[in-house]
């Protein structure tokens, strides 16, 4: 008869690597993008005016959100790591509830910004259903891509430079730069 002796060691380190490569693989399902390339959001005026994509995407575009964005623009000019008073306001669970809210600017690729939970209230339940509905069936409704960012840019303070935007039905190419003024912003949800 054979003996086979195997090492109480390498069982627990072969359970635990299982185990590990189990997690992972879990993660990746339950979470959206996770381990995937994913693309980002799209650009629009308002959205490039407040360091955030666009609602929406170029397939479906997003309705207009004048409301949010100038609470963006406001509201980063507040909660920011600029100074050691803003710092300690973007750091306190009110800029942690700002930021989760309504999202976190990149004004460098405005794209890879992150608009949070609030969109407005054309771009959620029954009133967006509403809206777009109203669009399909010929009225003059405008989409965010639409609407000047003028207001917005001076409310927020950051000077984009001037991008060519793309509608869904549109061939144009869709360039993503922006200018900034020198801001230290938080980086909470951004990609």
């Amino acid at each position: 008869m054979i003996t086979q002796h195997i090492n109480p060691q390498r069982r627990i380190r072969a359970g635990a690597a299982l185990g590990g490569t189990a997690l992972a693989a879990v993660l990746m399902m339950a979470t959206p993008g996770a381990g995937i390339a994913h693309a980002h959001g799209y650009s629009t005026p308002s959205g490039d005016a407040v360091g955030r994509p666009g609602f929406g995407s170029e397939d479906t575009p997003g309705n207009p959100a004048p409301g949010v964005r100038a609470v963006q623009a406001l509201g980063d000019r507040v909660f920011n790591q600029s100074t050691a008073f803003n710092k300690a306001l973007d750091d306190s669970p009110l800029g942690i509830n700002y930021h989760n809210a309504f999202g976190t600017p990149n004004y460098e690729h405005p794209t890879h910004g992150s608009n949070g939970t609030v969109t407005g209230l054309l771009n959620g339940g029954l009133i967006k259903t509403t809206y777009d509905s109203l669009q399909t069936r010929g009225a003059a409704l405008p989409d965010e891509a639409d609407l000047s960012a003028a207001v917005i840019r001076q409310l927020s303070g950051h000077q984009v430079a001037a991008t060519p935007h793309r509608r869904a039905s549109s061939t144009a190419t869709q360039v993503c730069t922006a200018t900034t003024t020198k801001t230290a912003l938080r980086a909470q949800g951004s990609c």
